[in-house]
């Protein structure tokens, strides 16, 4: 009767083990949905499963809390937003440069924040763990403007429109970054949009 009892103890610290794991896993797995929103089903799509793609997110995540990442101080701030008010104002004679430009002010932006800039897949897996809404918007805006000195996957450059998408896109993450709202930036530059 003894051993019987002890198998018993053993059996159900096993499945109280297992369940507590699998509940972990569950958890973790919500916490990484909940973190990265719609960055979430990119990445199983992407990594072919739930598993693959925890493993990545988390990979991200690890990589993100190591990073000290800052607000900008009140005189950065206003020199980036004057940076962007003269930028914006160049967009109606120079679209495509005025876009590329705007890619490259985010990427100081980023970097002044504290995020890694080298490759701009890694800084934007890190930006995806703080602004999973806005990673997807920066992903389009860099590919266009990085099409305007090459054609994209059709063979064409970005036409004025597409690029108008692209700067507006910029524009919404570049607000996010320095900590004005949109409405702010625009209103700021005097427009509303660019072109």
């Amino acid at each position: 009767m003894r051993t019987v009892g002890w198998v018993l103890l053993v059996i159900c610290a096993i499945t109280l083990v297992c369940a507590a794991s699998l509940l972990d896993r569950r958890g973790g797995r919500a916490t990484l949905r909940r973190r990265f929103g719609p960055e979430y089903d990119r990445a199983v799509a992407e990594h072919g499963g739930r598993r693959a793609a925890d493993r990545y997110l988390t990979d991200i995540v690890e990589r993100r809390e190591a990073l000290t990442i800052t607000a900008l101080s009140t005189s950065e701030r206003k020199a980036f937003t004057d940076r962007w008010a003269k930028l914006q104002s160049h967009f109606v004679d120079d679209p495509a440069g005025a876009t590329s430009k705007a890619d490259d002010l985010v990427a100081d932006v980023l970097r002044s924040r504290g995020y890694p800039t080298g490759d701009f897949a890694e800084c934007a897996e890190l930006l995806g763990a703080d602004h999973p809404g806005l990673v997807a918007s920066y992903r389009e805006a860099h590919r266009l403007a990085m099409a305007t000195s090459t054609p994209g996957g059709d063979g064409r450059r970005p036409d004025t429109e597409r690029l108008r998408s692209a700067f507006v896109r910029y524009r919404e993450l570049f607000g996010e970054l320095v900590g004005v709202g949109d409405t702010a930036v625009g209103s700021r530059t005097g427009a509303g949009r660019p072109g």
